[in-house]
């Protein structure tokens, strides 16, 4: 995954777009240049919500370099207003809780993630987005109180997807999304010892939403 040249290029870039058009075309051009795994595809959906509904609060869980994070804070920028937060602890001692899959495994061992953490903070710094985000550098349990109730604009589940705490995830901030919030879920078809570990987390929010659109493999669903 590449990372930011911050040595020959400027402190920050230029982040104020005419038109939604022109803002999908710049995300697009920066998904390469950001650690994580989040698609085109994906990352225009985000923004296409976004920019559309409008909401004063996004939250992630899970946000690596912050490849789907940075979008959704460009974004809220473009609409000149709203917040999203983006939860993570960035230890691999969290990544790995329930994992059993052995290249996973051994692949996050050996992951330098304070560097990724420092990655994702040059980004926000890099795209001019400070003012709509806001980090906590934390476990999702952790935190949800942070939340009200029927708070939540739009969230997005990317952490950990082992079949515990994804369902975990599910179940503790479902009833901070807003009825007629979105929600997607990554990792639809996560496998782990020949099992779809995000499946229980799934079956549990299509009982309280609809699903709107699968991208790729994330599911966007609209609370109930």
């Amino acid at each position: 995954m590449a990372e930011i040249k911050h040595k020959s290029e400027p402190d920050t870039i230029e982040t104020e777009f005419k038109n939604e058009k022109d803002l999908i075309f710049f995300v697009g051009g920066i998904l390469k240049k950001i650690q994580g795994w989040c698609s085109l595809d994906k990352a225009q959906k985000l923004v296409e919500t976004i920019v559309q509904t409008k909401p004063e609060l996004c939250v992630e869980i899970g946000v690596f370099g912050g490849s789907s994070y940075i979008p959704q804070a460009l974004a809220l920028k473009h609409n000149k207003k709203g917040v999203v937060y983006g939860i993570d602890p960035w230890t691999c001692e969290d990544a790995l809780e329930e994992m059993k899959d052995e290249a996973n495994i051994g692949w996050w061992g050996t992951l330098k993630i304070e560097d990724v953490y420092k990655h994702c903070l040059k980004n926000i710094d890099y795209y001019q987005v400070n003012d709509y985000c806001k980090i906590l550098r934390d476990k999702s349990e952790n935190v949800v109180d942070t939340f009200e109730d029927e708070s939540i604009d739009l969230l997005h589940i990317d952490g950990n997807h082992s079949e515990a705490l994804s369902y975990k995830d599910a179940v503790m901030y479902l009833p901070k999304l807003k009825s007629g919030g979105h929600i997607f879920f990554d990792d639809i078809w996560w496998m782990e010892e020949n099992k779809v570990t995000t499946r229980k987390a799934i079956v549990y929010l299509l009982e309280h939403c609809t699903r709107e659109d699968i991208v790729e493999d994330c599911m966007i669903l609209v609370k109930n």
